[in-house]
């Protein structure tokens, strides 16, 4: 993680055509990209709760408003999730409109706004 790039961790994400994860940040990010996500909602190997990705699903909100918002596959079973690796092709991107209301409007540029107000303000 601290060897690699925001630039290489967006090249190697826009050459997937399925993300699997538990949590928002990389399922997020794939979904920005109109990458088809899937979120796991069980465990693939036991383990703690809290060390678990499945504690997403009841404490952080975020997650669970955005898995409900944009009504992600979330598969249940180690059969479910292998038929949906098989079947990848057949999932389609999240809804664009969705996603932004989590990730922000990619047309809006923000350092314009900031030097726009701070110029403004000067007046």
């Amino acid at each position: 993680y601290d060897e690699t790039s925001l630039t290489d961790y967006y090249s190697h994400l826009c050459k997937m055509n399925l993300v699997l994860g538990g949590g928002t940040t990389g399922l997020l990010d794939a979904s920005f990209l109109g990458i088809p996500v899937v979120a796991i909602g069980f465990e693939i190997q036991a383990q703690n709760y809290w060390q678990s990705a499945l504690r997403y699903f009841d404490y952080f909100p975020w997650t669970a408003d955005f898995f409900s918002d944009s009504k992600i596959t979330v598969v249940k079973s180690k059969e479910n999730l292998l038929n949906i690796i098989t079947d990848y092709k057949n999932i389609q991107p999240l809804n664009k409109e969705v996603v932004t209301r989590y990730t922000g409007d990619p047309e809006i540029n923000l350092s314009n706004l900031i030097l726009g107000a701070l110029l403004k303000s000067k007046d």
